[in-house]
């Protein structure tokens, strides 16, 4: 989509699938993905990723349906099909807010999350904990541990 190229740098979905063949073609691909992302992570000895949990504090109320960069955190385990948790662990400051100014602003993306971080201190920040498929106990033993020992106080 050319007009979207011009109003952001996130690249746009390629691949439609108009056939079933071409439809199984691309789930066996997910698949040989999937088993060759586990495989490097059992060979590196990870059993959990933290990562971030979201690119912007909490949305103002009835955005995030229209702000689909909000997915991008989300995306990567949902189509590996691995458990995962979100966890608060700071908030965004007065001092995150200075930080902003330095923030790109050369591309939709970008202006659309000044204008959702203004005004957000106190906001939650938040952590994501990722496991492999069937070991949910993982994130949530991380997940308590990160709650019994963060910062992070309702």
């Amino acid at each position: 989509n050319p007009i979207l190229r011009c109003l952001s740098n996130i690249p746009p979905l390629e691949n439609y699938f108009t056939t079933t063949r071409e439809l199984y073609r691309g789930l066996l691909d997910k698949h040989i993905f999937a088993l060759n992302y586990f495989k490097s992570m059992e060979e590196a000895g990870i059993d959990v990723i933290l990562c971030p949990g979201q690119i912007t504090p909490a949305l103002p109320a009835g955005t995030a349906g229209t702000f689909i960069p909000i997915l991008l955190p989300y995306l990567p385990w949902n189509v590996l099909n691995m458990p995962a948790g979100i966890a608060p662990v700071t908030r965004y400051t007065a001092e995150d807010e200075n930080q902003m100014e330095s923030y790109p602003w050369n591309d939709l993306t970008y202006r659309l999350i000044h204008r959702f971080n203004k005004g957000a201190e106190g906001l939650p920040l938040t952590v994501q904990v990722v496991a492999r498929p069937y070991h949910e106990e993982q994130v949530l033993q991380i997940m308590k541990v990160l709650h019994e020992n963060g910062s992070y106080r309702v």
